[in-house]
């Protein structure tokens, strides 16, 4: 409500796009994004799940509950060739947050600043603002799955 903090109950789903703006404001942890997927790739195929857009300190894939591995930069995709089975299979997407939102500087202007220390606390000045200054965090574009011949 404004500059007036207030609990409210948490949404059922979240849809693409920044959690900060859909009941998480203040979040520190972690998201998992779920998706069922069919998926029988061909003898000598490889299949890479990208993750194209993502705002956290950490994107980690799991698929049919095997960790397959760490998206942290480019590419930006990671291979789920191993953890595949024919048909069916359940993709997770879990996004890490900070504790940037939930500690501050909730009201530098400054969204990214090269370091936090106590100089970005202050409540005067030409970097301050009374409003909340969140940094985005969230699953932002939907991932691709692209199927490669192996070489």
């Amino acid at each position: 409500e404004g500059r007036r903090p207030v609990i409210g109950a948490l949404p059922v789903h979240l849809r693409l796009g920044d959690w900060t703006e859909q009941g998480f404001p203040c979040y520190s942890g972690t998201i998992t994004y779920v998706a069922d997927v069919e998926m029988t790739p061909a003898k000598g195929e490889r299949v890479f799940l990208e993750v194209p857009g993502w705002q956290g300190v950490l994107s980690k894939v799991r698929v049919n509950g095997k960790h397959a591995g760490c998206v942290a930069w480019p590419p930006w995709e990671v291979e789920v060739t191993g953890c595949l089975v024919p048909g069916k299979n359940k993709v997770e997407i879990e996004i890490v947050g900070s504790r940037r939102n939930l500690l501050g500087p909730l009201h530098l202007t400054e969204l990214y600043p090269p370091w936090t220390g106590p100089g970005q606390f202050e409540t005067s000045g030409d970097k301050w603002t009374d409003e909340y200054v969140k940094v985005p965090y969230g699953l932002m574009k939907s991932p691709v799955l692209s199927v490669r011949k192996a070489r």
